[in-house]
């Protein structure tokens, strides 16, 4: 087969692999995201021993466990993240979020107030928005943070917990001695959450581009940030769908910076840029 002939084959088998990605996960990678794509691809298959995109495709394909799959999705994802990552979010949330939980009438005594962190990452946000909830309600109402993100492998690193010096930098430091314990691993110093967070903030796996959301009771907060801008417009309005049916009314929901609703039906409020209440 001649050099021309092999450069078309393996552009039909990166497509594939390109097609498979946004089945599983619905982000539509841009070709200009192709350079990318096959540095990070060409890592695993470097690491599985396979010469040529076909080989990974059938791999992946005919793995019956699925798990090549997941393995796939995680090389491919973005995982970009930091603790109290855009700040008005957590202000808003503390003064305006949690006293409206506070003060909803119909409220049952013992209620949690309940927070959902979507594509949580390595646990960073889901972590902040427990911290954050802890000190605005001062023990007036539990709460529930749950953390879910696409990637097994940042749910696995967000349940573990412990973040180096860096990482945890922009945690004030009475947060840190309250929240955290100093902990050295491989000679690098970090901090470890403790079990008051433990007990406050959970993760789970979950694909937002899957079917329904399972959830019982409806959330007080939702944040949803940088996300979006990975879907296409058709997807963007399903994903806010589901995230506006399982947000309580007079709930909140915080989108990116950069991700705007326009054009998108829903029954949400802009209270500011990224800030949103169900009405």
């Amino acid at each position: 087969m001649g050099k021309d002939a092999l450069m078309e084959q393996g552009s039909r088998e990166l497509k594939h692999l390109r097609e498979m990605f946004y089945q599983a996960s619905g982000i539509q990678l841009a070709r200009e995201k192709s350079v990318m794509l096959k540095a990070r691809l060409g890592k695993r298959m470097r690491a599985l021993g396979f010469e040529s995109y076909g080989q990974y495709y059938r791999h992946v394909l005919e793995d019956p466990s699925g798990k090549e799959m997941d393995r796939m999705v995680d090389c491919l994802t973005t995982n970009k993240t930091g603790f109290f990552r855009d700040p008005t979010h957590f202000e808003h949330f503390r003064s305006t979020a949690v006293r409206a939980f506070l003060d909803r009438a119909e409220r049952l005594e013992g209620e949690p107030m309940r927070v959902w962190s979507a594509a949580c990452s390595s646990g960073e946000e889901a972590y902040s928005l427990g911290m954050t909830g802890l000190e605005g309600l001062q023990g007036r109402a539990p709460l529930k943070v749950l953390g879910t993100d696409l990637s097994e492998a940042m749910v696995h690193r967000a349940l573990e917990g412990w973040y180096d010096n860096g990482k945890a930098s922009p945690v004030p430091k009475s947060w840190l001695k309250k929240y955290f314990s100093p902990e050295e691993r491989e000679g690098q110093w970090g901090f470890l959450v403790g079990s008051l967070l433990r007990t406050t903030v959970f993760f789970a796996q979950m694909n937002l581009n899957g079917t329904d959301y399972p959830f019982r009771n409806p959330f007080d907060a939702i944040f949803c940030r940088n996300v979006m801008i990975y879907f296409e417009k058709p997807v963007q309005e399903i994903l806010v769908g589901r995230l506006v049916r399982v947000l309580r009314t007079g709930g909140f929901l915080y989108t990116g910076s950069s991700e705007s609703l326009i054009g998108i039906k829903h029954s949400l409020r802009m209270l500011a840029p990224s800030i949103y209440e169900k009405i």
